[in-house]
This record gives C-alpha cells, structure tokens and sequence, in this order.
C-alpha cells in the first residue's frame, strides 16, 4: 500500500509539473514580437509607405515565431512597423496590445490565437469572423493587406465569404 501511495505521488507531482512547463511553454509562445516605430526620418525612397494595416495570421498551431522574422526583417529595414498584436481566443474574446492610429505607416497586426490546435480550422473561423468585426468597429477600416499562413487563409476566406458571398478578394 505504501509503494502505491508513493507512486500516485510521483504521478501527480509529474502531472503537474508537466502541466506547469507546458503552460509556460505557451505562454513564452504566445507573447507576440515587439514593435518598433516607423519614424519618418527613417523612410526609405524605395517604399510606398501607406496607412492601410496588413494583418499577419498564422496556420495550425502557429505562434509568435510564425512571423517573428518578417516583422523584425520589416521592421529592421524600415519598410513597416508592429502597431498591435491581437490575441484570439475561443474562451475570452479578444485582447489587444499596442495602438493603431490612422497617420501610421506600413502598420503590421500580428493576430496570435490562444488555441489553435483543433482538427479542423471552423473553430478559428469563427473567431476570426470575431477579429475582423472588432477591428471594423473600433478602428473604422476599410481596406486591409491579409498574409495569412497555411489554414490561416481558408479561416479568413471563410468569415470574408459567409458576409460578402460575391467576393473575390480572397486569392
């Protein structure tokens, strides 16, 4: 009895201790790359610096490192800045951090959800539909850039053709 005892006790502590990494583990991928700003002396000739936001969505189980490169390359270059890095979730809604003002140039969004993992992408489709309507209403935009990685492109095509059945805006 006391062999068993200690065993359900090594369980357990096991348990939790891999239920505390991997917690830490997605939360250390979920923490969004920093921005940078875009200061007008640092404009570049070679860019068409315009207002409209491009949104980053990432794939199935994609994370901060999906586009961790192109923002820091873009940013690093000066041909865009991370103005907002928007978490999805199907629990909580959304949350936001950052500022997008309508004089900033080149502004990247970096949507990161808090669960992605599931078989099919219909569960992000409906939080991206959620994404897409918050972004209307409280920031009044009416055009986008859209680079979205693997599943992420038939989540967004989905919501963007539920509301608007003759678009074509998704290629």
């Amino acid at each position: 009895m006391v062999i068993i005892k200690k065993l359900i006790k090594i369980i357990l502590v096991l348990l939790i201790a891999l239920i505390v990494v991997g917690s830490g583990i997605q939360l250390f991928l979920l923490r969004g790359t920093p921005g940078k700003a875009l200061k007008q002396a640092d404009y570049r000739q070679d860019v068409n610096y315009r207002s409209t936001p491009t949104i980053l969505i990432p794939g199935w189980g994609g994370n901060t490192i999906t586009y961790n490169k192109l923002i820091n390359y873009y940013q690093d270059h000066h041909f865009a800045q991370k103005v907002l890095t928007v978490w999805v979730s199907p629990w909580d809604g959304i949350r936001v951090a950052g500022h997008l003002n309508a004089g900033q140039k080149n502004p990247l969004i970096q949507v990161l959800y808090d669960w992605n993992y599931d078989q099919t992408f219909r569960p992000q489709v409906k939080q991206l539909g959620k994404f897409l309507a918050y972004l209307q209403s409280n920031y009044h935009l009416h055009r986008v850039n859209i680079i979205a990685h693997s599943y992420g492109g038939p989540s967004l095509c989905m919501p963007i053709w539920t509301h608007q059945p003759s678009s074509n805006e998704c290629i």
